[in-house]
């Protein structure tokens, strides 16, 4: 789901039940994790207000995609969104083949 300020260009991205695959590999998130991202100038907006006051603290750089990729074992490093994969990667599950190992070890 995607909620969009009608003034001051701030979105707020919220997922859940993230899920990857590819021929040999799956990898879900769980039920109970929620994804927000959160788009401002400077980082100030709304959103990212609200969840600051609520105990929610960012976690650098996150892409949904390199994330998917990682937790798949497609790409051997997790690079700038280390951070943000080793808070996820408790709530993943991953399913794999014996050909195509998932790197999981954060």
């Amino acid at each position: 789901m995607t909620l969009v300020a009608r003034a001051g260009g701030e979105r707020m991205t919220i997922d859940r039940n993230l899920q990857f695959w590819n021929a040999g590999n799956e990898a879900a998130s769980s039920p109970k994790i929620v994804v927000v991202e959160t788009k401002s100038a400077f980082g100030r907006g709304i959103a990212d207000t609200v969840l600051r006051s609520n105990g929610y603290h960012h976690v650098g750089s996150c892409s949904k995609y390199c994330i998917g990729l990682a937790a798949l074992g497609i790409v051997p490093r997790f690079n700038k969104f280390l951070p943000a994969f080793r808070r996820l990667l408790p709530h993943i599950t991953s399913t794999q083949t014996a050909e195509n190992p998932a790197f999981l070890a954060a």
